[in-house]
C-alpha cells in the first residue's frame, strides 16, 4: 500500500521499548541499519496512531511473554474498472511502473517491490511473467542486498538458509 496507518489497541508500545520500530537511516549515504541497538520505537498508548508511507523501512518487534494488538489499515488509489491490466490486480500499479524500478536505484523500491512478488501465488505469480526480467523477486532482493539494504541482506540470507538459493545461482545473477 502506499500509506499504512497502524492504530494501537493496547498499551505494550507506551513505554516505547515495544511494537513498531523504524531503522536508522544515514543522511549522509543514505544507508540504513536493521541493528537492534538502532531501531526506534514509537512510544504508542492506547488509541494512538501512526501513519507511515510504503518507503519507511520498518518493522515490530514485542519482548518474550507481551501480546501486542493493532489495527492496521493499508490505503491505496482507487482501482480503475476499465484498466484490463490483470497485472494491477496482483501487485499495486504505482509499485510496478514506479519509474525508481527502471533504473535500479532504488534498494528500497526493490525490497518493496520483492517482498510483494513473494507474497503472490503461484498463479498470481504467472500474470507478471511479461516483465520477469525486472519482476523477479530474488533478483530485486539481491539488487537491493548489493546496494546494502539490511532487510534485503537479511532475507537474502534467510532464503539462502531455507535452501531456495545456491551459490552457482547467486553467481549468475550478480552478473546480470
Amino acid at each position: 500500500s502506499r500509506v499504512t496507518a497502524v492504530v494501537a489497541l493496547d498499551e505494550v508500545a507506551s513505554d516505547g521499548r515495544n511494537g513498531l520500530f523504524t531503522t536508522v537511516v544515514d543522511a549522509r549515504s543514505g544507508q540504513s541499519s536493521n541493528h537492534k541497538a538502532l531501531r526506534r520505537f514509537f512510544p504508542l498508548q492506547c488509541g494512538d496512531c501512526v501513519i507511515h508511507t510504503w518507503d519507511v523501512l520498518h518493522g515490530v518487534d514485542v519482548e518474550k511473554g507481551l501480546d501486542r494488538t493493532s489495527l492496521i489499515v493499508w490505503f491505496d488509489e482507487e482501482e480503475d474498472d476499465n484498466n484490463d491490466d490483470e497485472k494491477s490486480n496482483v501487485v499495486s500499479p504505482w509499485l510496478v511502473n514506479h519509474p525508481a524500478l527502471r533504473d535500479g536505484s532504488n534498494d528500497v523500491l526493490q525490497f518493496v517491490l520483492a517482498s510483494a512478488i513473494s507474497s503472490l501465488d503461484e498463479v498470481e505469480r504467472s500474470l507478471l511473467k511479461n516483465d520477469a526480467d525486472i519482476l523477479d523477486a530474488i533478483q530485486l532482493y539481491l539488487r537491493s542486498a548489493s546496494q546494502r539494504n539490511t532487510f534485503a541482506l537479511t532475507r537474502m540470507g534467510s532464503l539462502c538458509e531455507e535452501g531456495a538459493l545456491h551459490s552457482l545461482g547467486l553467481q549468475e545473477s550478480s552478473l546480470l
